[in-house]
């Protein structure tokens, strides 16, 4: 286990790293939520939305990344919801395919 920075243990499975990166959260409706990565690691990510989402702990969405500057997100992976708190989720990855139909 790793130690946070205020001495207390932290149970994750992987480092986290911190990232800023254009982001996009896409519901199964289609519905999508934009917004920035705070930090993400190889099980999960984290992000500031723009504006607050009805997204539900435990349902699957999809994320996209902006990877090169310039150009739109492209299509990362699907996850589920972990964590809401305001404009903040929390996404635990489980696969890297994402049809939303």
């Amino acid at each position: 286990m790793m130690k946070n920075t205020d001495g207390t243990l932290d149970q994750r499975k992987e480092l986290r790293q911190p990232v800023r990166a254009e982001a996009i959260v896409e519901q199964k409706t289609g519905r999508r939520f934009s917004g920035s990565t705070v930090d993400l690691s190889g099980s999960g990510v984290l992000l500031d939305l723009a504006q607050p989402a009805d997204l539900a702990v435990g349902e699957e969405v999809g994320c996209s990344v902006q990877l090169y500057p310039g150009k739109a997100p492209q299509a990362w992976g699907v996850g589920k919801v972990v964590r809401v708190d305001r404009l903040r989720v929390a996404i635990q990855f489980t696969g890297i395919d994402w049809d939303p139909s």
